[in-house]
């Protein structure tokens, strides 16, 4: 709701209320034709304008307000502000209705689609009357009052974050379930025969470096006997060599 603010908005309202760019912009083609007076003009030129108006302020307002956000972002948010629903409520709580001129066999049901339609026009045709006719600051602060600053607006891009990071949170999910069930797909048992294969070659080379330390043992006690010089030497490449695998497989 922006009733908070309604008065300074009947101000800015009242301010262009006598001018023909006012009626223009709150005159529905149906009275125009009505009337069969080709000078009359209805609101679609200035909805034309407006419409434009009404994009680039609010895309400034977005990027200035989510520097953080994406272009994709940022088109999504722009995209709640200015449907037709949004706009159409704005009009209704100010009050542009009541000085709308339309032919009176047209239904104008405030919630059939129609009477949205035309709501949010003549929110669009107005902005760009009050354009023409007050300038660029004065829009601006109808805008931040009635659109920008609302409640309703917050609550969009409250809401529109808030899916985004469930929408990121439940992608999180889907990965870690899809690691879970590749993990799951693993065949165990070719792993637990390959861990047993290797702890017997590990037992291998344990039996091997205990029968070069007895054999070394002997060498420095001078059992050489039954051991000749090539075999110390054979029996020392092997050690290093031992060493050297079993620092490459730990």
């Amino acid at each position: 709701m922006i009733n908070n603010n309604n008065e300074k908005i009947q101000e800015i309202i009242n301010s262009i209320k006598d001018t023909n760019n006012f009626r223009i912009a709150l005159t529905h083609k149906s009275v125009r034709f009505l009337d069969s007076n080709k000078e009359l003009q209805s609101y679609e030129r200035l909805e034309f304008f407006g419409d434009s108006l009404l994009e680039y302020y609010v895309t400034y307002f977005l990027f200035k307000s989510f520097p953080k956000h994406s272009e994709g972002d940022l088109t999504k948010l722009r995209s709640l502000l200015v449907e037709g629903k949004n706009l159409s409520k704005i009009s209704k709580s100010i009050g542009l209705d009541k000085y709308l001129s339309i032919n009176s066999t047209i239904k104008f049901e405030s919630d059939s689609d129609k009477a949205i339609k035309i709501l949010a026009d003549i929110f669009e045709s107005f902005i760009a009357a009050l354009y023409m006719e007050k300038g660029e600051d004065v829009l601006h602060t109808f805008l931040s009052l009635t659109l920008f600053n609302r409640p309703e607006t917050l609550y969009y891009l409250n809401d529109y974050k808030l899916n985004s990071l469930l929408i990121n949170k439940n992608s999180i999910n889907s990965i870690n379930q899809k690691v879970v069930e590749q993990i799951k797909d693993f065949d165990t048992y070719d792993i637990n025969i390959e861990l047993r294969n290797t702890n017997k070659f590990l037992c291998e080379l344990n039996n091997n470096i205990f029968n070069i330390n007895k054999e070394l043992s002997d060498l420095r006690l001078g059992g050489l006997k039954n051991i000749n010089n090539n075999n110390s030497i054979i029996l020392i490449l092997l050690l290093i060599l031992t060493i050297i695998v079993i620092k490459v497989i730990l």
